[in-house]
């Protein structure tokens, strides 16, 4: 086995060769559903995170001999700005720190990972680019919801084979010990499906929500799937969600409901309403085959239980959130020693944590000034989508879906870390850098004037 990682790299590298159009789809295919790549041993690594490096350097070259100047957008150039900050906040506390706890190594890595969603924008932003390719991406994200839904109950149903695969392909030592979970209840009570925390698999799932309502709603199935295919999918994906057994789901889809009422159902309630009556029958005859054997599963009904009562009661948040006995209180303390700038990508302490809400995290690594950047960022991406929506064909979809994808990862991000989940983001930050691809500016002029 110690062969196919670098083999599954090799064949990658060479296909991106002859097509950056399928290096770039097989990119995104394979950050979100390729295991592991394991290179002997115990050495293993995300396939996305040396494959969009080979991606960017071949673009580049590309660029180079092509002499072809870079479409550039402002959005890029606040995320840029954002990302220097971060990395000023993170010198000077290496410089100023005497105690700080993080590797050398590590920040490397932490900085890799936030500067990534700008290459992906370059990238997609740059590269050749047609209406069929922006098709076949949404095709494939539409289909890949099958095997990780599928993945998803099949492990909390205990199914052994799929509990292996998941922990062997899909698991790291440093989240969501899968391991832990089978040797203590034989299998694994919240669902993580391709990813390393039940939280992100709830993320995914609503990202998939969004997008298979949206379809179903404005009735836009060119090129795509049959619609009661999207009903499967959409019965589908709510049983997933639900055996993540998280607060993120649960919350999401009400949130959901609420967008999507207001946006597409008050503008044809006709369609709304037949829409909601056919979902309440697919999600309801798909409930009632396979919750009756999620239940039997103690674990699982006692959790999901507990997880109602507490969203119910509010306590959810104050055991996140609570100044004083939350998870965050030591991180609350370290933000309000730099308020402005942020301690960067170390731990101040080992009693910081960040690991969850996005917000908290970008307020402890790069204070007020990073936070206000990221979310002047995000306030031009939905402005920009918003603007994107109200043209015709594929243009429209990428807004619709582009805005409903940042409004999901808005609200999850006040419990995960959502426009950087491991797998998701490189999907989102794709689709921003399609918008901003010249293709659809001059497809949009050209309809303008003609």
């Amino acid at each position: 086995m110690g062969i196919a990682g670098p083999l599954v790299l090799l064949v990658s590298m060479a296909v991106s060769l002859l097509s950056l159009r399928w290096g770039a789809m097989l990119y995104l295919f394979g950050s979100l559903i390729f295991p592991n790549l394991r290179f002997g041993g115990e050495l293993s690594v995300r396939f996305e995170l040396i494959f969009c490096l080979w991606l960017v350097f071949a673009f580049f070259v590309k660029c180079a001999v092509s002499k072809k100047p870079l479409n550039w957008n402002p959005i890029l150039t606040i995320y840029t700005i954002f990302a220097i900050v971060i990395f000023v906040s993170t010198t000077y506390s290496l410089v100023v720190a005497t105690n700080q706890v993080t590797s050398l190594t590590d920040l490397l890595i932490s900085y890799y990972g936030i500067i990534r969603p700008l290459l992906v924008m370059i990238l997609f932003a740059n590269m050749p680019i047609h209406e069929k390719m922006v098709w076949s991406i949404l095709r494939a994200f539409i289909w890949l919801i099958f095997p990780i839904a599928f993945l998803s109950i099949g492990q909390v149903l205990g199914i052994s084979l799929l509990a292996h695969v998941t922990e062997f392909g899909y698991s790291s030592p440093w989240r969501a010990p899968v391991s832990r979970l089978l040797s203590e209840y034989g299998f694994i009570v919240r669902s993580t499906g391709v990813f390393e925390s039940p939280v992100y698999n709830a993320v995914y799932f609503l990202l998939s929500l969004a997008l298979v309502w949206y379809l179903l709603l404005s009735n836009i199935r060119a090129n795509l799937v049959h619609k009661w295919v999207l009903y499967l999918l959409m019965g589908l994906i709510i049983l997933a969600g639900v055996t993540t057994l998280t607060s993120t789901f649960f919350l999401g889809i009400i949130f959901l409901i609420l967008v999507s009422s207001f946006l597409i159902g008050r503008k044809h309630p006709r369609a709304f309403f037949q829409f909601a009556l056919t979902s309440l029958l697919v999600v309801g005859v798909s409930t009632a085959l396979l919750f009756p054997y999620l239940l039997n599963q103690s674990a699982f009904a006692g959790t999901l239980s507990h997880k109602i009562q507490q969203i119910y009661s509010g306590a959810i948040f104050s055991s996140r959130y609570s100044s004083t006995d939350g998870i965050l209180a030591g991180t609350y303390t370290a933000i309000l020693e730099r308020p402005f700038l942020g301690w960067g990508l170390i731990r101040a302490t080992r009693d910081v944590f960040v690991g969850d809400s996005i917000y908290v995290s970008i307020l402890y690594q790069s204070g007020l000034i990073g936070l206000a950047l990221f979310l002047w960022l995000i306030f031009s991406v939905l402005k920009h989508m918003w603007r994107m929506r109200a043209r015709m064909g594929i243009s429209s979809v990428i807004g619709w879906v582009g805005f409903l994808w940042t409004l999901v990862f808005l609200i999850t991000g006040l419990g995960s870390p959502s426009f950087f989940v491991l797998r998701i983001e490189e999907w989102y930050w794709a689709l921003v850098g399609i918008s901003l691809n010249s293709y659809f500016r001059l497809a949009s002029s050209y309809r303008r004037y003609s």
